[in-house]
């Protein structure tokens, strides 16, 4: 789990490489990837007990069962509305409640994000789910642009025949080698970890509380999205956010323990 110093240096270079294709100054990408991937370190041996996961992220036809039958809220559904999301798309702007509860309301849990890793990663580690090399139509992605007025530096990226969220298991090709989907990209996933930029320490059974100071009740995002470039779709990019946020491009998917 994690990244070794190695890769740390490959996700940086990456990083560096696409705001240079984006046309910022080689200084400007320099300083935006610099301790951008630091989190992720270091690399260990996580021992996990069994646990099932779901191939696919959850869909806007099953978020909308749940709130039929009150259990779930309905405001992501406005959303949905909003951008026009059929049943098949993953459900986006959830909070991490509202995530927690429909994974409960399924009989499972949100995955921690050792889980979440472990089932992206396979047992050969990858860097991205199907492979050590950043294919790019193997996955619904964005790419670095140039920092705008409101600081945004990624953007959305039609080449992959999506120009925002695709519809569950359309990139195949890019499953894990486990046969989950959509591990990179099309939309971040909650996961029941809290976040903190200090190194990970050993701590509850099938996961890892990160050591140090944790931010007050943010939790970890995995896998990007479909405005994320290549770098931050690697499978051990981690990225922080509240557990009351709501924001387009963020989803999940549930956890099961082993029956």
């Amino acid at each position: 789990m994690g990244s070794s110093p190695a890769e740390l240096k490959a996700a940086y270079a990456l990083c560096t490489d696409e705001y240079h294709a984006a046309g910022a100054a080689i200084v400007e990408g320099s300083l935006r990837c610099t301790g951008r991937f630091d989190a992720e370190a270091p690399q260990r041996i996580v021992a996990l007990p069994a646990f099932a996961i779901d191939r696919a992220e959850v869909t806007v036809a099953a978020y909308r069962i749940c709130a039929r039958q009150g259990t779930c809220d309905g405001t992501p559904l406005v959303e949905a509305r909003r951008v026009l999301r059929g049943d098949g798309y993953p459900i986006e702007a959830v909070t991490w409640d509202e995530a927690a509860a429909f994974c409960h309301w399924r009989g499972g849990r949100l995955p921690t994000e050792a889980e979440w890793e472990k089932a992206a990663r396979g047992p050969l580690g990858r860097a991205w789910p199907w492979g050590d090399r950043w294919e790019g139509n193997r996955a619904n992605h964005g790419r670095r642009q140039r920092l705008s007025d409101d600081g945004a530096d990624a953007g959305l990226d039609a080449s992959d025949g999506h120009e925002a969220a695709s519809a569950g298991g359309a990139f195949p090709g890019g499953a894990s080698a486990y046969g989950v989907l959509d591990m990179a990209g099309n939309v971040w996933e909650w996961t029941d970890s809290p976040f903190a930029h200090e190194p990970a320490t050993p701590s509850f059974p099938g996961g890892l509380v990160p050591g140090g100071q944790i931010a007050p009740g943010e939790r970890v995002l995995r896998g990007g999205s479909y405005s994320s470039p290549p770098s931050d779709l690697r499978a051990a990019r981690r990225m922080p956010l509240a557990p009351t946020e709501r924001h387009a491009a963020v989803g999940f998917r549930c956890a099961y323990d082993a029956r």
